[in-house]
């Protein structure tokens, strides 16, 4: 429940946020969330540039709409403008608050994650593995199969070519 908490609003910010691209505009890149600080920096860079792209968006989209087109460029320019105006601005509202705790989350689930329990994780994968029998020269397919027959009890046996 609680990391859903985080992955609605910033699915909602990368969604709104990757809109234009669906109309052949170009999206900032404002980098990956690693931690908390590249969390904080992308989700300032991504509601200065919400504001400002949509908010400029309703003049320049209708303007070159225009210039290219005539009326009929001018109208789908107010479209493409409104669009990215709520768009934009949505994807800003909502990205100042996910993509910092989106880093934040990530920090303290490396932390968790790291010393002791990460070493047990670690040890637990590789006994399973070894039990599976595919640790080795590789996994290959007569390896899984004979593995399944082993364990389904000979219900659908394998044949090897």
């Amino acid at each position: 429940m609680t990391k859903t908490l985080l992955d609605v609003p910033l699915a909602c910010a990368d969604g709104l946020r990757n809109i234009p691209t669906l109309y052949n505009q170009p999206v900032r890149d404002h980098g990956q969330v690693s931690d908390l600080k590249s969390g904080s920096i992308k989700g300032i860079k991504n509601f200065a540039y919400g504001l400002w792209d949509g908010n400029v968006g309703l003049v320049t989209e209708p303007w070159n709409g225009a210039q290219k087109e005539g009326v009929k460029g001018f109208m789908k320019g107010v479209g493409k403008g409104t669009s990215g105006f709520l768009t934009h601005n949505g994807a800003a509202v909502l990205g100042i608050w996910a993509y910092p705790v989106q880093g934040a989350y990530k920090s303290l689930r490396g932390v968790t994650y790291a010393g002791t329990q990460g070493e047990i994780l670690k040890a637990r994968k590789q006994v399973a593995s070894r039990r599976a029998g595919l640790e080795g020269d590789g996994v290959t397919e007569e390896k899984v199969l004979r593995l399944f027959d082993e364990v389904s009890g000979g219900v659908g046996a394998y044949e090897g070519t």
